[in-house]
């Protein structure tokens, strides 16, 4: 990482060298006067802005990434708003380090990005039993401004207050850029959206995630025909407040259009997630559930819904549960030709390549100020 001066600092200390040398020029001070020691003063800190970039002018982002070592990337620092459930939040950090070694070649533990997992389920209310029971179904197609009153509601058992404190511990951590890894929480998006922006954190959306992926899987299988028929694998509150639908309706026009299993199906997929003692099932195996850490029967019955979605010509199944992924994955659709997206892969890809942009854009502009004083070295 490559040490910084406080541009700040460099600033008044260009500023104090100019001021210097020009009341130098009015008199002729004694050789170690005062002022030869603030001039030497201000061409010690600029010197060592030289000696750190390595003489090269700032601005020159290659030389800079050459000067920590090669052209390794840079990442703002990520937070990931876990806990719900603490194994999605855990399996989502785990992709995000197979993601920096994968996709961005990064080959030590220094050029990892830095993120900070806040895991904190005690606090945070179950999104889908709120939902149900608070949230109207067509609360994505009102205003803006009444959602975010409707979703900021002060009762206690409000998900959103846990999960904007975990914003605020990521926030304090640090965090430049957060993800929830949860799909139903956002829900609450757009308030948690507006809370991150007051914090300096930038909170990006899992359907923008999975837009981004359906789209690089149709140009890997001969190009995008729109629109794209997505099977959904998800909890009942994404799928009764149309959260998928209504993001990408309004983000991607006519691109993506998307099923969802029948009911029968739909209460196989709850009882996978949350257990069939929670959601009762007929003709499929019993399970605590993937939320009780029960996998091989949650699959099996997981694995009901994900087929009736291909036999309905799904091209894209979107493991649109962070859970899902924990029990299902690209294997299961092979056979069939069918793209699967786990979203806790799509979402930390999104991360990963944003955090990386605002790392590349700070360091640009460090370099941009830098170069306004960079000059006065010539003169020292």
């Amino acid at each position: 990482m490559i040490p910084r001066i406080p541009t700040a600092n460099v600033a008044s200390a260009a500023a104090n060298l100019a001021c210097a040398q020009a009341d130098i020029s009015k008199s002729q001070p004694p050789a170690i006067s005062p002022r030869d020691a603030f001039v030497n003063e201000g061409r010690s800190a600029l010197k060592a802005v030289s000696d750190i970039l390595g003489g090269q002018r700032p601005g020159n982002t290659q030389a800079l990434e050459a000067k920590r070592g090669g052209a390794l990337p840079d990442f703002a620092k990520i937070g990931i708003i876990g806990g719900m459930g603490p194994a999605a939040g855990n399996a989502a950090a785990e992709r995000l380090v197979d993601i920096f070694q994968n996709e961005f070649a990064v080959k030590s533990d220094q050029a990892h990005g830095a993120y900070v997992l806040v895991s904190d389920s005690p606090n945070i209310g179950d999104r889908t039993a709120y939902a149900k029971d608070n949230l109207p179904p067509d609360l994505g197609r009102r205003g803006r401004d009444e959602r975010i009153k409707m979703l900021t509601d002060p009762r206690a058992d409000n998900p959103y207050h846990g999960m904007k404190g975990a914003i605020d511990q990521a926030a304090s951590a640090g965090a430049k850029v957060a993800v929830i890894t949860c799909n139903t929480a956002h829900i609450w998006f757009d308030a948690l959206e507006a809370h991150a922006e007051s914090k300096g954190v930038k909170l990006l959306h899992i359907a923008d995630s999975v837009a981004e992926e359906v789209n690089k899987a149709m140009d890997g299988k001969g190009g995008r025909h729109y629109p794209v028929k997505i099977g959904q694998l998800a909890t009942n509150g994404t799928n009764s407040t149309g959260l998928y639908q209504n993001r990408l309706a309004s983000k991607y026009p006519n691109q993506f259009s998307i099923t969802v299993p029948d009911e029968e199906q739909q209460q196989k997929t709850m009882g996978s997630i949350y257990g069939t003692k929670n959601f009762p099932v007929q003709g499929g195996p019993e399970t605590n559930g993937i939320k009780g850490g029960e996998y091989k029967n949650s699959r099996d019955l997981m694995l009901e819904p994900a087929k009736t979605l291909v036999d309905g010509g799904a091209q894209v199944v979107t493991g649109a549960c962070t859970e899902v992924p924990l029990v299902i994955n690209q294997k299961d659709f092979d056979a069939h030709n069918v793209q699967f997206v786990d979203t806790l892969r799509s979402l930390m890809a999104l991360a990963a390549t944003q955090a990386k942009q605002m790392a590349d854009t700070d360091k640009t502009a460090l370099g941009n100020e830098l170069n306004q004083h960079f000059s006065q070295l010539k003169t020292v």
